[in-house]
């Protein structure tokens, strides 16, 4: 299988040379006439990456949210909504089923900030707009727009995974970059994640990106405390699911990550189901899972566990009852850093005097 889909790709190859040349192309333009930010607009930092698959955005974004409102910032927080069967600028009220709606990364960041503006437009200029007129803001997280250049910004973050680097990789449709390595220079600032060794990678990656001339911070997804789809479960914590037979299933961009940090938690993998990044659960993939789970002992006091994206897409679309009868939880992710987080939080702006006193 895997020797049919380098054969693919190896004849994809001129296909990525022309979507390189034509994404050249385009940024040439908007170089040439580079767009500044409005006077008065709010500070806004571009989360984004240089590549398909999951990099890890939503995790950053979360976490610059988190320093912000401890900063005493008034920050919000714009997605194009990927994935959502509506269009146009919605704020984001988080309720079960909702992600079909908004999306599930930006109904994850309302459930988690319920005090912060949360919104999701395919326009991303009209989104900025439409935010500040109906809130005072000191920021805004635009989530995904690397290459979405026709927003003005303060500040371009691109977020890599240390272990599928740009430079090993080809353009779409035969690799997995949205761009050339090279567009790399437009960057402010580059956070690799998902390191599996800091003390071999993070020197590697240094030396390779050294010729960007760009600050570099490093670090990895954790995972925190199970948290149950049902109120009627209790929460475990690592300690408590240290031994523990599960049936794991993930909708992301790199499943295979999520799936090895579980297993280095301790747990036991009896079956796991990957399926593609935002894929949206059927009754039928919901069954398979759970006759899954009833082939295990009940002695090994086992779980069906998924990743918190992959809980909002489900949590409303089925009978509550089912996550009443069987134990689904979920384990959110925050980041943990190696190098560079006091360089990251310096990245924010300082507050407005008036919050600051």
């Amino acid at each position: 299988m895997r020797e049919k889909a380098a054969w693919r790709r190896k004849w994809l190859r001129p296909l990525g040379w022309i979507y390189g040349g034509a994404s050249t192309l385009r940024n040439r333009m908007y170089d040439a006439s580079p767009l500044s930010p409005r006077p008065g607009a709010p500070y806004i930092i571009s989360v984004g990456n240089i590549s398909t698959g999951g990099t890890g955005k939503t995790p950053l974004a979360s976490y610059l949210l988190h320093q912000a409102l401890g900063k005493g910032l008034r920050p919000a927080y714009l997605s194009r909504g990927y994935g959502r069967q509506t269009s146009g600028f919605y704020l984001v009220f988080p309720e079960p089923g909702s992600t079909g709606k908004y999306g599930d990364e930006a109904t994850l960041i309302a459930s988690r900030f319920p005090e912060i503006p949360v919104a999701v437009c395919e326009n991303r200029d009209r989104g900025v707009h439409l935010l500040t007129q109906k809130h005072e803001l000191d920021l805004i997280i635009l989530d995904d727009a690397f290459q979405h250049r026709k927003v003005a910004r303060h500040l371009d973050l691109v977020v890599i995974d240390a272990n599928r680097l740009p430079q090993e990789d080809a353009m779409l449709p035969a690799g997995n970059l949205r761009e050339p390595i090279q567009n790399l220079q437009r960057a402010d600032f580059l956070i690799f994640n998902k390191l599996r060794n800091p003390a071999s990678q993070v020197p590697e990656i240094r030396r390779l990106f050294e010729p960007y001339q760009k600050p570099m911070a490093f670090c990895f997804p954790e995972l925190e405390q199970a948290l149950p789809f049902h109120p009627e479960h209790p929460v475990l914590t690592q300690e408590a699911l240290a031994g523990r037979a599960v049936v794991i299933f993930a909708g992301l961009g790199n499943n295979l990550y999520f799936f090895d940090q579980v297993e280095k938690m301790g747990l036991r993998l009896h079956r796991s189901f990957s399926y593609p990044d935002h894929f949206s659960f059927r009754k039928s993939h919901i069954f398979d899972m759970i006759r899954a789970w009833q082939g295990l002992a009940k002695a090994d006091r086992p779980l069906l566990l998924t990743t918190e994206k992959d809980y909002h897409r489900l949590v409303g679309s089925l009978d509550n009852a089912i996550f009443q009868d069987f134990p689904f939880y979920f384990l959110p992710i925050s980041l943990s850093w190696i190098a560079g987080e006091e360089q990251v939080q310096q990245l924010l702006p300082a507050p407005p005097m008036s919050a600051s006193g």
